[in-house]
């Protein structure tokens, strides 16, 4: 549990970044490096096993692997549980096994409870931020003589370019750009067999800064010239 600072953390080959009061959790085997990113950083750690949680009829969450890092929220009530067994095991009076089992359950929940909000609040900005896609992708087929770039894309949909990319290449299965170059190619490629335009108006009318390069990216996507394209379609 992350009390104060930054720390970079890699897990199996991906990286999360932690800060105050989130959550890093390593299960058995996993492989991590950390690295802190601030001056001086504040944590606590806590190990216990599954025979621990199975003693007291208890299991920790499935993590998917994006939550090996998430938000506790109210830190307070965990590291009040966690300084109640700290205090039992110094003092170790009689019954401080049982308190600091009792204790044990306490901070379990109060982490499930954690993670679960986490992920409840994960599922709710996706399912906003893929909403907010699907306008943005109307807008990119409006746009496409003059295309918007990622921040203003981002903007329009009122989250940060960052998300924006990461949400839109879920929901599309490309990046913004990608997409784009695809939405061009496929009007282009409309517009050649339906249309007398000359390959120079096609590529003015897609906003490309020239026309040599229009015949580059369409070459490079279908493999065929504007040119040859349109001469293709003519003989089907």
């Amino acid at each position: 549990m992350i009390l104060k600072g930054k720390r970079k953390v890699r897990i199996n080959d991906k990286e999360f970044l932690a800060r105050d009061g989130d959550i890093v959790v390593f299960f058995p085997g996993e492989v991590h490096e950390e690295k802190t990113l601030t001056e001086t950083i504040s944590y606590l750690t806590v190990r216990f096993w599954d025979y621990d949680l199975k003693k007291f009829s208890l299991d920790f969450p499935d993590l998917p692997p994006a939550f090996h890092i998430f938000n506790v929220g109210r830190q307070g009530d965990l590291m009040d549980v966690l300084n109640k067994i700290m205090i039992e095991k110094k003092e170790n009076l009689e019954g401080a096994e049982t308190l600091k089992g009792a204790y044990f359950v306490e901070f379990v929940v109060f982490l499930r409870r954690a993670f679960l909000s986490a992920m409840q609040g994960s599922k709710e900005k996706n399912a906003l931020g893929k909403e907010r896609i699907s306008s943005a992708v109307e807008l990119m087929k409006k746009t496409l003589d003059n295309p918007l770039n990622l921040n203003e894309l981002a903007k329009s949909s009122f989250l940060s370019a960052s998300y924006f990319s990461q949400i839109f290449k879920e929901k599309t299965g490309r990046s913004p750009k990608q997409f784009m170059i695809k939405e061009k190619i496929e009007k282009a490629k409309e517009m050649l067999t339906k249309t007398d335009r000359s390959i120079k108006q096609i590529a003015e009318e897609l906003g490309y800064e020239s026309e040599s390069y229009f015949h580059k990216q369409f070459k490079a996507k279908t493999l065929a010239t504007p040119s040859e394209f349109r001469e293709h379609k003519k003989l089907q």
